[in-house]
């Protein structure tokens, strides 16, 4: 019997936002239960350090693409090149998300600054 709390051997992930913190985190969970997986951030280097991770605790090498999710092509292409590289998609964990330091109310720009966090957070 597996000392694996879930086996998702076969399975395929993709998880935003996983160049650190909590998405890094799942991302590595998912590949240590045999998940393959796509990871994706803006940050290349965070995002490589992570894969190295990923790579060293599970022999698994992640599927690593840089890019904002506020680009609007992104989510459709994160989800092309990891069907493309592994047949097909179990798990999406949209993990990114973000806010922006301005003050709303005294902010002339409210609407610009609000649509971003608001594409950032729920669009994408």
């Amino acid at each position: 019997m597996s000392s694996k709390k879930y086996d998702f051997s076969g399975k395929v992930a993709l998880v935003t936002g996983s160049s650190s913190g909590i998405g890094a985190a799942i991302a590595l969970q998912f590949a240590q239960y045999g998940a393959k997986v796509t990871i994706t951030g803006r940050d290349a280097a965070a995002l490589e350090s992570v894969a190295k991770q990923i790579e060293s605790e599970t022999g698994h090498q992640p599927l690593q693409i840089v890019g904002n999710l506020l680009d609007q092509s992104l989510p459709g292409k994160l989800i092309d090149e990891t069907v493309s590289k592994y047949g097909h998609l179990d798990f999406l964990v949209n993990n990114a998300g973000g806010s922006t330091p301005h003050r709303y109310l005294d902010d002339e720009n409210f609407m610009d600054s609000f649509d971003k966090v608001y594409q950032l957070n729920v669009r994408s």
